[in-house]
């Protein structure tokens, strides 16, 4: 094979890899548009308004393996929903909004770990337990208890939820813990490339 001939192979084959390359691009644009394109069907169809702040968040957050049941009874809450009465406030107060925050970081957060660190089929209904033991700690001091006190039943709560109930979301799991710190790592080292000097 001449010098000339083995030339044009190789700038065959550098064509080829750019088209293969060029090929995976749009595979990967389509899925992603796919993807996008069933969460905006999923809101259309339960009639959540995307363009409200609540709304939007849980537009942005939602990974599909929350049941969509769950994410409309969080718009109507917020007043999300399209034609629903406005709530009392037209805006949400800080108290909805960190709660919106929480929810949203935390299907975030299971997201990454794959489920919470749970096997499938045993996650856990109800109220995350230090949820449930921080809100009776604001309305035990509310209604006059002594802090201390308030404070100490919340933790014993919490504590039972783990070590009697066996409630897996409070117990610790090293390798959800592990493969969080590796996406939150992704994450950082995405950012620095980002702001990175060049």
């Amino acid at each position: 094979m001449s010098n000339t001939e083995t030339q044009e192979q190789e700038q065959l084959d550098q064509g080829g890899i750019a088209a293969l390359r060029e090929a995976a691009r749009k595979g990967s644009a389509a899925v992603d548009e796919l993807v996008e394109l069933k969460r905006r069907l999923a809101f259309a169809d339960a009639n959540i308004d995307i363009t409200h702040d609540v709304g939007a968040m849980l537009f942005q957050t939602w990974d599909g393996t929350t049941p969509i049941e769950d994410i409309i009874a969080k718009a109507t809450k917020f007043g999300a929903i399209k034609g629903a009465p406005a709530p009392a406030s037209t805006e949400p107060t800080p108290e909805q909004l960190a709660e919106a925050e929480a929810e949203a970081a935390r299907q975030e957060i299971q997201q990454q770990m794959g489920g919470g660190g749970q096997p499938a089929g045993q996650q856990q209904v109800g109220p995350h337990p230090m949820d449930a033991a921080l809100e009776e700690y604001h309305v035990s001091v509310q209604k006059g208890a002594n802090e201390d006190i308030a404070r100490d039943e919340a933790m014993a709560k919490m504590l039972s939820a783990g070590h009697v109930q066996h409630d897996p979301r409070m117990m610790f799991d090293q390798q959800a813990h592990n493969a969080a710190a590796a996406v939150a790592d992704q994450a950082a080292n995405r950012g620095k490339a980002r702001w990175a000097p060049e």
